[in-house]
């Protein structure tokens, strides 16, 4: 039955975001500014075919987390459990991603992006015994904050009840964090405007990014970062968990060098599924865009 109903309610909730045309200029400054940089190299189809795409996953994805949360929620502990299928979705463990998962399961630093179902990414890898900790950005209207606390960023590990989101404001928090072994996330695609912020590309644009993961590793080199993800096949009915760890820094390189490539990979493989595209991602460099 709670299948049903998210099938009705992703719909719904598509016709009505849909007809009232919800980010399309954002989107659409996004589309003409980065398909110029790019010069067609996204193979994006037209504006109106890709805006629909987005919505659609967007809504199916949101949809899965408000209703049928449980999928991710009550994901096995264990790896040698997987493949599964929970709520008719298939789970899967990418088998090069064993060693790292296994990792991370120590702490450290762990970026992703708004891509695909990245909300039900904490509570798939908290199930898995990674000790997440994750600092998001707050929502507006603001009680999809508390919805998303008690629904979405709570589950249980071992019969006891795990609470990943955290309320970290100041540098002392994060350290605080990774000396405990805890492992850090960071929604990282966002455009960052702070006086701190530092600069890097991202799909041949200058970027703003987030000084916090170089930060961390300028004050505890020895902590390990990695990235992960979900990967959709099947129109969603499998979903594959991937990771992989960023290589040391060296005196050339920064976190967020190796995170924008790995970006830029999953936009190209599915640039529908990446969500800053409802972001004004470009502002704090190319505001006239907007």
């Amino acid at each position: 039955m709670r299948h049903f109903f998210c099938r009705l309610f992703y719909k719904l909730l598509f016709i009505i975001l849909y007809s009232a045309r919800w980010k399309f200029k954002t989107v659409q400054a996004n589309y003409y500014f980065i398909c110029n940089k790019q010069g067609g190299l996204l193979n994006l189809p037209p504006l109106p075919i890709f805006y629909k795409q987005l919505i659609k996953n967007l809504t199916r994805h949101f949809s899965e987390l408000l209703i049928t949360p449980q999928i991710f929620k009550n994901a096995p502990e264990e790896f040698e459990e997987y493949p599964c299928v929970r709520g008719g979705v298939k789970l899967c463990v990418d088998f090069n991603s064993l060693p790292i998962l296994k990792e991370m399961r120590k702490g450290g630093i762990f970026l992703t992006a708004h891509y695909g179902n990245y909300e039900a990414l904490g509570a798939w890898v908290s199930r898995l015994g990674l000790p997440l900790k994750s600092s998001f950005a707050p929502l507006k209207p603001s009680f999809l904050n508390q919805l998303l606390k008690k629904r979405i960023r709570a589950v249980k590990y071992q019969g006891k009840p795990y609470e990943f989101s955290v309320a970290a404001n100041s540098p002392k928090d994060f350290l605080n964090l990774v000396d405990n072994h805890f492992l850090f996330c960071l929604v990282a695609d966002q455009d960052a405007r702070g006086s701190s912020a530092k600069e890097e590309t991202l799909l041949g644009s200058p970027v703003k990014v987030n000084p916090l993961p170089d930060f961390i590793r300028d004050h505890r080199p020895q902590v390990p970062a990695y990235l992960c993800w979900i990967q959709e096949a099947e129109n969603g009915k499998v979903r594959t968990l991937h990771a992989l760890k960023i290589p040391e820094k060296t005196h050339n390189s920064t976190v967020f060098y190796a995170y924008n490539r790995w970006l830029e990979q999953r936009i190209q493989e599915n640039p529908s599924q990446w969500y800053s595209w409802t972001h004004r991602r470009f502002y704090s460099l190319h505001s006239e865009i907007y």
